[in-house]
């Protein structure tokens, strides 16, 4: 999915909102990782549903691995 704004993106429900760059088809995010993406250079904002996120263990292949801190867990 591809919403054209970022209000769309986060109109319904939780989402983590990651800001960073594109250049020469690198995108490197503020919070760490870098991959490759299509598109024009310059600003990103990569919007992550919870829904989407798979936790695992240090070192499991992932298109894409961050490591970070879990703050709250809410049973829904």
């Amino acid at each position: 999915m591809r919403p054209k704004t970022r209000f769309v993106s986060t109109f319904i429900g939780e989402a983590n909102v990651l800001s960073g760059e594109r250049r020469q088809g690198v995108v490197t995010l503020r919070a760490g990782p870098k991959f490759q993406a299509q598109g024009p250079d310059g600003p990103v904002t990569l919007v992550l549903r919870p829904e989407t996120l798979r936790l695992g263990p240090p070192g499991t292949a992932q298109e894409l691995a961050v490591s970070g801190r879990m703050d709250d867990i809410v049973f829904l």
